[in-house]
This record gives C-alpha cells, structure tokens and sequence, in this order.
C-alpha cells in the first residue's frame, strides 16, 4: 500500500492472486473452501444490520455424512418459501415446545403427502376423510351401511 492508501484512500483490486491460501484469525481460505483452523470452531457469516446472506446457487448441501441438523438462532420459526416469500406457499416449522409444522400451498394449490392430494378446506361436523382410490383424499358424511357402534370401533382401532 502506498501513503495515500494507509489514510484510508481506497484502490480497486482487480484479478490479483494473493496466494494459494490464506489464514486469518482462525480461517483458512483455500481455492474454493473457508474452513476453521481452530479444534471445533463455529463459522458464522453475519450480515450488516437486517442484510441477508445469499447463496446464489441451484443445490444447498448441509451435513458431513452424519445425521444433519438445521437448527434456528435462538427461538426463531423456519420458514421455508419459495419466489422471495412474496406469493409462495411455505412450509413454517414453529419454535418452541409443542409448535406447530405449517404447510401452506399458494392459491389454489395442493398439498400432497406421499402421493395423497389433502382438501384445502376443512369437512363439516361428522364428517370422515375418506379416499377415492387414486390418491386424493376428501370429507364425506357416514352414509348408510356403517352404523355409529361400527363408526366408533373403527375410531377406536384406528387411534
């Protein structure tokens, strides 16, 4: 750095190799890879006020082989949403003990469970959630044929 640079003058920096790696206060910076010098040390990337880090990429690889955890900062919610969270469906995962698992389609989409096409709206009081065979699933009302003894075994076997 010449003098003017030393008082806080900047230059910009364009396409110059520094080093094949390089160590700062704990990381290593090699090609392609930021990794802890330190035994078991986190690495955290901490935006500026209310920035975001992004990650402008097609896959997101989380976990070294083992079991892999995604785990919220404190007693925030996850939220996953798609086209910026503006007019997508979520999935939100509520903090806290006995917190809900939200799924929320946009619009007129559906949510769909190993196959099953769920309702987007509740049933009415008595009703059963019953299949069509095909996979999608529906509120109907106990008809003839199922008296309410045989309705309230199957309650009962079925949990």
């Amino acid at each position: 750095l010449d003098g003017a640079q030393a008082f806080g003058e900047t230059t910009e920096l364009t396409s110059m190799r520094l080093s094949s790696f390089i160590n700062v206060g704990g990381l290593s910076l090699t090609s392609n890879s930021i990794q802890s010098t330190d035994t078991n040390a986190d690495i955290r990337l901490v935006p500026n006020g209310s920035g975001d880090v992004d990650l402008f990429t097609d896959t997101v690889v989380v976990g070294d082989g083992g079991n892999c955890v995604v785990t919220s900062y404190g007693s925030n919610s996850i939220t996953l949403n798609t086209a910026g969270g503006g007019s997508s469906g979520f999935i939100r995962i509520t903090a806290g003990a006995n917190g809900n698992i939200s799924i929320t389609p946009n619009g007129t989409g559906s949510v769909v469970i190993d196959g099953l096409n769920y309702p987007q709206a509740d049933g009415s009081n008595g009703q059963v959630l019953t299949t069509n065979g095909s996979g999608t699933l529906s509120f109907s009302t106990i008809t003839s044929g199922v008296s309410n003894d045989d309705a309230t075994a199957l309650a009962i076997a079925l949990g």
